[in-house]
C-alpha cells in the first residue's frame, strides 16, 4: 500500500485504504486519527528519553484515562501515571545539577573578564 502524496487529499487515501482492506472509510478515518494522536504523543514525549516500554505504557495510560469505560479504574491508572512522572522528574536531577554548575562557571568567567560580554569580532 502506498502512502499519500503531500498534495493528495486525505479523503482519497482513506477511500483507497478502505477499498483495499474492507472497513468503511469512516472506520479507517477513526483509526487514522487515533494513530495520528498516538504519533503526536510519541513526538511530545521524545525529549524525555523514555524506554520503549515506558513510552508504550504512558501512551496506553493516556488512552485509557480518556476512555469513559475505564472510569472505575481511574485511581489505579492515575497511580501508574504519577509513577512515571516521578521517574521522569528524578531523571532530570543530574542534568539540572550539570546546568547549574555550567551557569555558575560561566558567571565566574564573566566576572573574571571584568563583567564584559563577548569580545567584538576581530574581522
Amino acid at each position: 500500500m502506498r502512502l499519500p502524496a503531500k498534495s493528495e487529499p486525505a479523503v482519497h487515501w482513506i477511500g483507497e485504504v478502505a477499498e483495499r482492506s474492507g472497513p468503511s472509510p469512516r472506520t479507517v478515518r477513526h483509526h487514522a486519527h487515533r494513530d495520528v494522536e498516538r504519533l503526536l504523543g510519541i513526538q511530545q514525549m521524545k525529549p524525555l528519553e523514555l524506554s520503549l516500554s515506558q513510552l508504550r505504557d504512558l501512551l496506553d495510560l493516556r488512552q485509557q484515562l480518556g476512555d469513559p469505560a475505564k472510569a472505575r479504574d481511574k485511581s489505579a491508572l492515575l497511580g501508574r501515571l504519577f509513577g512515571h512522572v516521578a521517574e521522569v522528574e528524578k531523571s532530570w536531577e543530574e542534568p539540572r545539577a550539570k546546568l547549574a554548575f555550567a551557569e555558575a562557571t560561566a558567571s565566574m568567567l564573566r566576572r573574571e573578564a571584568g563583567g564584559k560580554g563577548r569580545p567584538a569580532d576581530s574581522r
